[in-house]
């Protein structure tokens, strides 16, 4: 069998793809990341740290991109789409508290121990947007506290927003178990005339 002498310029030709596919999609998502509400004016190698540490995910409406309890290992930014935020409690099941859509992110608890999602996301229409794996970033946090301090800065403070948000969409009594008692005498009350 006689063997065929490859030259170096074939080898260039069969490299060159795979590294230019490689090294295309860490800059997309860089460039992505970099145009997101979230991480304006992070400096480059913060924005690296990030891209590194990213993909991007789509979701079917009706997918849930993680539910109440399970590990919070992760967090997105919402690309395209909506996503639904979900309460579950045992005397009115799934409760739907507000939707996000565009240049939000899900799933802050990565940060915060006992890292577990406090509430479910369901996408509601197509949905594209930005996977993060938290437990690799929170590393990165505690190794560079100028990225953590940043981080945490950021998502506090859309947190507390996503937070009052929410507030205003539960009813009061939800939130203070005496109004809710005083609401039930008053309807029993005025059932009983």
């Amino acid at each position: 069998m006689k063997k065929t002498k490859i030259s170096s310029e074939s080898k260039a030709k069969r490299k060159t793809p795979r590294r230019a596919t490689r090294a295309e999609p860490f800059r997309n998502l860089y460039q992505l990341i970099a145009q997101q509400p979230l991480f304006k004016g992070l400096n480059p190698s913060q924005l690296e740290v990030l891209a590194g540490l990213a993909m991007e995910m789509q979701f079917t409406p009706g997918e849930y991109i993680f539910r109440r309890l399970d590990p919070a290992n992760r967090f997105y930014v919402i690309l395209e789409g909506k996503v639904e935020l979900e309460l579950a409690s045992p005397r009115d099941g799934v409760e739907p508290i507000q939707t996000v859509g565009p240049g939000d992110y899900l799933g802050w608890s990565w940060l915060f121990d006992p890292y577990s999602f406090y509430v479910s996301a369901k996408a509601t229409e197509p949905t594209r947007g930005i996977f993060f794996y938290g437990t690799m970033l929170r590393q990165y946090c505690e190794d560079d506290h100028d990225l953590g301090y940043e981080l945490v800065k950021r998502i506090a403070g859309a947190a507390l927003k996503r937070f009052i948000v929410f507030q205003q969409n539960i009813p009061a009594e939800a939130l203070d178990p005496f109004l809710a008692s005083k609401k039930k005498e008053a309807v029993k009350s005025a059932s009983s005339w």
